[in-house]
This record gives C-alpha cells, sequence and structure tokens, in this order.
C-alpha cells in the first residue's frame, strides 16, 4: 500500500449521517471501502466507525465516536477522517418515532462537538448524507416500519472558518462527495471520476 502525503495544509473531516458503513458486505459499500483494503491512502488518514448495536440504542455509540475523533485530532495533520454516525438511519428503520427524535437530538450535539474541533484545529468539515429515512418512518398502508429509504434532497454543507461565504454549484448529487474532497485535500480528481469539485469558491 502507497501512502504519501497530500497536498493540504488542514486536514478534512467527512461527517456521513447515515448507516450505510454498516452493510454486512463490503462491496459497493463506501465506509467499509474508506477503511483501506488495499486502496491508496494518505498520511493523517482515517475512518472513526463503531460496530452498530444489535438493540438499536438511540445514541448508537454517538458519543464514543465524537470522543474518539476529538481525542484522535489532538495533534492533526493534513488528511482525511470519516467520522459515520449512524444513529438516526438505525432508530428510523425500528419505526419508533421517539427514539428516532432522541436519536437525532444525540447526533445534533456530537456534530456540534466535531465542527468545534474541526474549527479549533483550523480544518474544514462536509457534512452529508447517502440517502433520508426519518421524515418517512412508517407506511401509510399498513402501518409497518417503511423498508425503504427516501428519495429527497440531502443536504450538504461546507464549515470552517473560511468557509461562511463558499458557494456551492446546485444539481449535485453522491458522485459529487468524493471529488469535492479531493480537491478540499489538493489531490488530482482521478479521470475515471464522473462527479466534480462542488465549490465554486476556492477555499
Amino acid at each position: 500500500m502507497e501512502i504519501r502525503t497530500a497536498e493540504a495544509s488542514r486536514p478534512v473531516t467527512l461527517v456521513i449521517l447515515d448507516g450505510w458503513g454498516y452493510a454486512p458486505r463490503a462491496e459497493g459499500n463506501a465506509i467499509a471501502a474508506a477503511g483501506g483494503s488495499g486502496a491508496e491512502t494518505y498520511e493523517g488518514d482515517g475512518l472513526i466507525s463503531l460496530p452498530a448495536t444489535s438493540e438499536h440504542r438511540p445514541e448508537s455509540q454517538s458519543f464514543k465516536i465524537t470522543d474518539h475523533f476529538r481525542g484522535s485530532m489532538a495533534a492533526p495533520s493534513p488528511g482525511l477522517v470519516i467520522v459515520n454516525l449512524p444513529a438516526a438511519d438505525m432508530a428510523a428503520a425500528t419505526g419508533d418515532f421517539s427514539r428516532t427524535v432522541q436519536s437525532i437530538q444525540y447526533i445534533d450535539t456530537c456534530v456540534g462537538a466535531i465542527a468545534e474541533k474541526v474549527q479549533a484545529i483550523g480544518g474544514a468539515m462536509i457534512l452529508t448524507s447517502a440517502h433520508n429515512s426519518c421524515e418517512s418512518m412508517i407506511q401509510p398502508e399498513c402501518g409497518e416500519p417503511h423498508p425503504n429509504n427516501t428519495r429527497n434532497p440531502v443536504p450538504l454543507h461546507v464549515i470552517g472558518d473560511d468557509c461562511e461565504k463558499l458557494r456551492l454549484a446546485d444539481g449535485s448529487s453522491l458522485q459529487d462527495v468524493v471529488p469535492t474532497v479531493l480537491a478540499m485535500l489538493g489531490v488530482e480528481i482521478p479521470a475515471e471520476m464522473t462527479g466534480s469539485d462542488l465549490r465554486l469558491d476556492r477555499i
């Protein structure tokens, strides 16, 4: 495995708010792919994600994941860190509205703590998700939990000290997330990627 230092002068944190990292198979699984498995990595890269809990506790280890991130960034270096916070997605799959609300509240606290740490070290953070699910948990026809994710648009936010007025392109999709991360790291976007850097301004 080749390891080299990215050209970026600051770390980038990608926070993913769904459970796609817990799919049992690695093929087509973005979180599993990000973990390495022979792929090229960069000095300072990392993946912070803990095993899912079968009891679907609302916090779903969100605080442990957040604490691990904050501790690991005590001496940050340029590179990418991916943080997976799947609590709300996992709770929504149960159809329990109260538990899902609690999970969202926990994640809201954790995202705030992550963003605070990112800004304290002069880094940048991308906050997004692969899909929605919390806004439509029950099938109206039968009252059972909804088995599928919704197709509603998913927001993407870039957070950092110099990102307040950053403009992002409209009409984007998931294929644009990784090219945006690479561009922020100062890494050339491979020709094989069909997506593009979402930033209309450079930071």
